[in-house]
């Protein structure tokens, strides 16, 4: 692209990744818009229906997307699989359509790590996704059972994220 636009190699990344950013600024709110209390409630029944767990309104989980390192970053972008990568955090529905993303952390960052700093993890905790409470009692109290998030271990549990027990903690019985 250099020679047709007559420019310099390090001003065309300039210009794409602002174009990039613009992109994902203007579409990201129409294409990517956090799930209404109603598809809250739908996601929760499709879970119950698939998966036999209807408390559930997301399943959430980080993956290495192989990219190229730029020049000079080090081992920033190399992830544990040995290979250059950016980390992707998605929260998907029971059918495994995404329902929330956060993409571009550099790939040596693990999955605490990149939820840790992600907008999804922000929004989960000031409460601003709309998620609503949950219609099931704790044994006929008025006590609800709130909805959640299920993930693997590498996530912080919360009233609203569930992760299994970690397998150290667990003795044979």
């Amino acid at each position: 692209m250099t020679v047709p636009f007559h420019m310099s190699r390090r001003s065309i990344t300039r210009y794409i990744y602002q174009t990039c950013q613009v992109l994902w600024d203007v579409l990201q709110p129409l294409e990517l818009k956090p799930p209404t209390k109603d598809q809250w409630f739908k996601i929760a029944r499709r879970f119950g229906d698939l998966w036999d767990f209807p408390l559930a309104v997301g399943a959430i989980d980080g993956k290495h997307i192989a990219s190229n390192a730029p020049p000079k970053s080090g081992s920033m972008y190399y992830c544990y699989k040995g290979f250059p990568s950016i980390a992707l955090m998605a929260v998907s529905d029971a059918d495994s359509c995404f329902i929330l993303v956060d993409c571009g952390q550099y790939g040596r960052i693990s999955d605490a790590g990149v939820y840790r700093t992600s907008q999804i993890s922000k929004l989960l905790e000031e409460g601003k996704l709309n998620i609503p409470t949950s219609e099931f009692k704790v044994n006929s109290t008025e006590r609800t059972i709130p909805f959640m998030i299920v993930g693997d271990e590498a996530f912080p549990l919360k009233t609203y994220l569930l992760k299994p027990y970690a397998a150290k903690t667990l003795d044979q019985e």
